[in-house]
């Protein structure tokens, strides 16, 4: 019977249910910090993404408002001017 009591207190001790517990949050936390890693890394990126697009829509309005002189009256005179004196 003292053999019996001695395993279930053995089992059933705090120090156990601690390092269950313990074992348990590691357990929970390796992909929990994964992800958080991952989420970092996205968001990373998807800043990047919009510096570009930024970068980009800047470069498309320079351009469009090139295109818009290209099709000016002012530029076709000019150019006229140039080649034809």
């Amino acid at each position: 019977m003292k053999k019996k009591f001695r395993i279930h207190k053995l089992l059933f001790s705090q120090m156990t249910f601690t390092l269950l517990g313990l074992l348990i949050i590691i357990l929970i936390g390796i992909p929990l910090f994964s992800n958080i890693k991952k989420q970092f890394e996205v968001n990373d990126e998807k800043n990047k993404l919009e510096e570009e697009i930024a970068k980009l829509e800047g470069k498309n309005t320079e351009l469009e408002g090139l295109i818009g002189y290209l099709n000016s009256d002012e530029f076709i005179e000019e150019q006229a001017k140039l080649n034809l004196n």
